[in-house]
C-alpha cells in the first residue's frame, strides 16, 4: 500500500526531460494525516509550505504533477527534502500554515505572501452562519 501502490496506479510519461520523483523512501517518513508540510533546499531554506489531510499523499501529488506544470517541476527540482508538522485537524494544518507562509515568505507560495495586519475572519452565529473577511 502507502505511496509505492500509488504510484503504480499513475501513468507517468516516459523519457519526460528534466522529469525527476525521488524514490519511495523519499516519502516513507510522511505521515497519512493532517498537518502542514515543508519542501526544503539542500541549504535547508524552506521553498514551499502546503497543508493537507493526508500530507504523504499530498507531497507526492506535488511530484506528479511537474508532468503537467513548469511551476511543480522547478519546486521538485530545487527540493531535497520535505519536512512536516502533524495536526490534529485540517483548521489547526491551515492556520499553521498560513502564519509559516507569512512568517518565512517561501520562493514557490504566490498566495497569502500578502498579509493585511487587520484582516481577520468573522463567522454569524445564526441558524445559517455567514463568514465576513
Amino acid at each position: 500500500e502507502g505511496v509505492e501502490k500509488r504510484l503504480e496506479q499513475v501513468l507517468i510519461p516516459e523519457n519526460k526531460a528534466g522529469l525527476s520523483i525521488p524514490p519511495n523512501s523519499f516519502f516513507d517518513h510522511l505521515p497519512e494525516t493532517a498537518g502542514v508540510y515543508r519542501f526544503l533546499s539542500s541549504k535547508g531554506k524552506i521553498l514551499y509550505v502546503g497543508s493537507s489531510t493526508n500530507i504523504q499523499l499530498r507531497a507526492l501529488i506535488h511530484f506528479l504533477a511537474q508532468i503537467e506544470s513548469k511551476k511543480e517541476e522547478e519546486l521538485c527540482a530545487e527540493t531535497a527534502k520535505v519536512d512536516f508538522s502533524a495536526t490534529s485537524t485540517e483548521l489547526d494544518a491551515l492556520t499553521q500554515e498560513a502564519q509559516e507562509i507569512r512568517r518565512e515568505r517561501p520562493l514557490h507560495n504566490l498566495l497569502m505572501k500578502r498579509w493585511y495586519p487587520g484582516s481577520y475572519l468573522w463567522v454569524t452565529q445564526e441558524d445559517y452562519p455567514q463568514m465576513y473577511i
